[in-house]
């Protein structure tokens, strides 16, 4: 399993070159923009009256800290638990694949669990409606045939393939070149222009029925394919103690209704999606996307950071896990819904927070290195002071005391800082694991980035399966496993190819040598060494030998055989 060794690779410079024409229709284009910062440390801005307004509050108080809100106490010290041992401290969680996710052992079985059956017949369905729309525009039948199963499944795997070769971003014309530098597998598989015509004609849902649909929910293109996967994704797999949810944004600068710019983020325009990730071992367990605010209808849920986060640990709900966030999501109510939940949370809060004291904002006479902790029957509160002027504030219900981690030395971290730290980077890993083997290629068209990126999620749950499910030393690394399930993909297209007698001969000589018939290398060879008792020596002499008549096909010693040349042979056919 790749754990914490993550390097991102420069990208080469390509061509950023569209392969879609086409576009959604009564598709209109809003983008919007978060510039939130979810920075751990915040910089102190209190002016005078503040100041005198936090002296004011909490002159007298020798054991509590009020906040802002006049209503808030926290406790000085922690507050004594006589009860027993809290069960959330317990560790009762251990990552791992469940149900039918624990028989698997075969990279394209541990695919299958997510990209499955009914989502692939699903786009061929589709697709096949699509082109049958198009097909009069195009002058030969040839040129617009339908699809089936093991094409898509192809050309899934050249999106694999391509990806593990960084060659995503490339023109098609590149990956198709006979000069040696292309692709050869993907000549091998189909023709450039089928490529292109399949992306342009890949379809999700119905399109008859997309109006109509699409006037209560603005995901109505692929919201039965993105249902299908989060369900596939919650059935195979138990996730650890710890989760996180962030936000991941994925790149697209086409028309589209809830596209979001946001400047710190490496794509900064795209498709915000937010994700619950095992904090261990960075599997997707449930995913929501933004698309701003639906239509009245069943669809028509609250976009506040409090109600996303409760959708999204609701499959986990009473099960004592715990859950790491930033400042965008971390609030004192929030903290508590998930208590009665049965779920604990950690994660930075931002200071403008009513329930907060002064004094954990005010850091500008504290030490560098102090820390301030608050506490609550749920909750505790802690600021840290990393730097000169700067403040790191945290809310902790799964920690309960004012512990000082001594492994930082000097620094004397509090121990939910630590905590935070370890844990909070699930989703910006499976960022990273998704980008270093990309199969997102140039589009117009958003239903495609939805596409790109579940396929490169179920990449890493099923490698995370496999490697769950297989000996260490039988394991893989990422790349070789998105490379073999891309061959997978590919072999019965492949097998089908070789025997086509309509394509040119280069194409057919490699498709049987990328994909040999098990039989052939085996007959070939022996035939070739195979020696027999010449036919007119008999048992008398027991003469054995290698040569045969080519007419007849007896073996016969060279003292039974009449040897000619080229020459010969030619003129006596010419003669009978």
């Amino acid at each position: 399993m790749e754990h914490a060794r993550f390097l991102l690779s420069d990208e080469e410079d390509t061509e950023r070159i569209s392969y879609d024409d086409e576009s959604s229709e009564d598709e209109y284009d809003i983008c919007e923009t978060r510039e939130e910062d979810t920075d751990t440390e915040q910089e102190e801005e209190l002016d005078a009256k503040q100041n005198k307004n936090a002296s004011t509050s909490e002159q007298g108080e020798s054991t509590f800290y009020i906040g802002r809100d006049s209503k808030t106490r926290w406790n000085k010290f922690p507050i004594t638990q006589l009860r027993k041992k809290k069960r959330h401290n317990i560790a009762m969680h251990l990552p791992g694949p469940i149900g039918d996710a624990t028989k698997v052992t075969s990279i394209m079985d541990c695919w299958n669990l997510f990209i499955g059956k009914d989502i692939l017949e699903m786009l061929v369905k589709f697709t096949n409606e699509q082109i049958k729309k198009i097909q009069p525009n195009y002058g030969r039948e040839r040129d617009a045939n339908l699809t089936d199963l093991i094409e898509i499944k192809a050309l899934i795997g050249i999106l694999y393939v391509a990806g593990c070769k960084k060659l995503n971003r490339c023109n098609p014309d590149e990956l198709w070149t006979a000069d040696g530098t292309g692709l050869e597998i993907a000549r091998t598989i189909m023709s450039d222009k089928r490529f292109k015509f399949l992306l342009h004609s890949l379809r999700f849902d119905d399109k008859n029925s997309r109006k109509e649909r699409i006037k209560t929910d603005k995901l109505a293109a692929v919201r039965d394919m993105v249902d299908i996967f989060v369900n596939s994704c919650q059935q195979n797999y138990s996730m650890s103690e710890y989760c996180t949810i962030d936000e991941k944004l994925e790149g697209f600068r086409g028309r589209c209704g809830f596209r979001q710019h946001m400047p710190k983020k490496p794509n900064r325009h795209g498709i915000k999606i937010y994700i619950l990730v095992d904090a261990r071992m960075y599997y997707t367990y449930n995913l929501e996307i933004y698309c701003g605010k639906q239509p009245e209808g069943e669809y028509s849920v609250s976009n506040s950071p409090d109600q996303i986060v409760k959708r999204l640990v609701k499959p986990i709900a009473k099960s004592w896990r715990n859950l790491t966030v930033d400042n965008w999501f971390t609030s004192c109510s929030l903290v508590s819904d998930l208590l009665q939940d049965r779920i604990t949370m950690v994660g930075t809060i931002r200071k403008n927070k009513r329930e907060l004291p002064l004094r954990f904002t005010d850091v500008r006479s504290r030490k560098v290195y102090s820390s301030l902790f608050g506490f609550s029957k749920d909750f505790t509160l802690v600021s840290y002071v990393p730097k000169k002027n700067k403040n790191v504030l945290l809310l902790s219900s799964f920690h309960r005391n004012d512990t000082i981690d001594d492994t930082t030395g000097s620094r004397k971290k509090p121990e939910i800082l630590t905590f935070y730290n370890l844990t909070k980077g699930g989703v910006d890993i499976l960022d990273q694991l998704t980008s270093n083997y990309n199969v997102q290629r140039n589009t117009k068209r958003w239903t495609m980035v939805i596409f790109y990126c579940l396929l490169n999620i179920a990449g890493v749950n099923a490698h995370i399966i496999h490697h769950s499910n297989k000996n260490t030393t039988n394991d893989i690394s990422r790349k070789g496993f998105l490379k073999q399930l891309g061959l997978e993909l590919m072999f019965e297209q492949i097998e089908r190819r070789k025997h086509m007698c309509c394509l040119p001969k280069d194409i057919r000589e490699s498709a049987k040598r990328i994909c040999p018939s098990p039989s052939s290398p085996k007959t070939s060879v022996e035939t070739e060494n195979k020696r027999k008792r010449c036919a007119d020596c008999g048992r008398a002499k027991n003469r054995y030998t290698k040569y045969k008549c080519k007419k007849c096909e007896k073996f016969l010693c060279l003292s039974h055989i009449t040897p000619m040349c080229k020459n010969c042979i030619e003129e006596n056919r010419i003669s009978i």
